[in-house]
């Protein structure tokens, strides 16, 4: 696939992805994700607003402040593209919408439509540059009198507004949320070391076990600061049927290969393995 068209799927993800996080920001009640939807100069028309993207999220958050219950999801994303930096998005929306009105009755509707949005991509970032929601579908429903928690009885968690609902915890849980966290861990991979003496033609075997010290550096200094300790167990030499029959036929030296210094000075002693191998595990210290 040439690059140009993987270029194309990386712009169209990235658009998907500012769709969602606009769904996120309304039913979430979450200001940054919605406002990390429009860039600030954008246009938006909604039925409640028509003006500057600006105008809209603050008339969202004073919404917010009622506590409605917003369910918005997305489907028929065609995007066209207009050129490199610009693109027509057509998306179709199915809205659940629950809050009181101006008066303070609590009112109910199924809204359907579609989100008429220009993207503009501005330093490598997309956003919606214009927006007009074209309304397809709208039924008034009768809201339920009794409360969620009734309602939704063992069905839970019920979903939460940020920063409250569930959803945002997960970064949390994969960032640890203290450096030591993981203090005392250890990350360990091993590596039957074919670059002690090169030899023709396992290039490939012997290029493979550089790229596993390489892989072992990289880890050291990504693991390092929360505290994991990374570290390369190379045997060296070994006595298996492949490198006896090297050294029979004159390929390798075994005699200086063997006498070479190894961290691991006991696997040379005569035990066999019948392939290169590597493994990686994550481990407690003493464990």
């Amino acid at each position: 696939m040439d690059q140009t068209k993987i270029a194309e799927l990386v712009d169209r993800e990235a658009i998907r992805d500012c769709l969602y996080r606009y769904c996120r920001g309304i039913d979430r009640a979450d200001e940054a994700a919605l406002r990390s939807a429009y860039w600030p100069d954008a246009h938006d028309n909604h039925r409640a607003n028509c003006g500057s993207a600006e105008g809209f999220i603050r008339f969202a958050l004073s919404v917010f402040k009622s506590g409605p219950r917003n369910i918005h999801q997305i489907t028929n994303v065609l995007i066209e593209f207009v050129s490199s930096a610009e693109a027509a998005v057509e998306s179709y929306f199915t809205a659940l919408q629950r809050g009181p009105d101006i008066d303070g009755e609590v009112r109910q509707a199924l809204l359907c439509g579609r989100y008429c949005d220009l993207f503009h991509k501005r330093e490598g970032e997309w956003r919606i540059a214009e927006r007009t929601v074209v309304y397809d579908w709208l039924e008034e429903q009768i809201p339920p009198a009794v409360v969620e928690a009734e309602r939704f009885g063992p069905r839970q968690p019920i979903g939460a507004p940020h920063p409250h609902d569930p959803v945002y915890t997960l970064k949390k849980r994969r960032i640890p949320s203290r450096p030591d966290a993981f203090r005392g861990f250890e990350w360990e991979a091993a590596s039957a070391v074919g670059t002690t003496e090169p030899f023709t033609p396992h290039h490939a075997y012997g290029a493979s076990k550089a790229g596993m010290d390489i892989l072992t550096r990289c880890m050291a200094a990504e693991l390092g600061p929360v505290g994991i300790r990374t570290a390369t167990v190379a045997p060296g030499y070994i006595r298996t049927p492949v490198l006896a029959q090297l050294a029979k036929a004159g390929r390798i030296d075994s005699t200086a290969t063997s006498t070479r210094p190894s961290p691991m000075s006991k696997a040379r002693q005569g035990f066999s393995l019948s392939a290169a191998w590597f493994f990686g595990r994550l481990r407690k210290e003493g464990n």
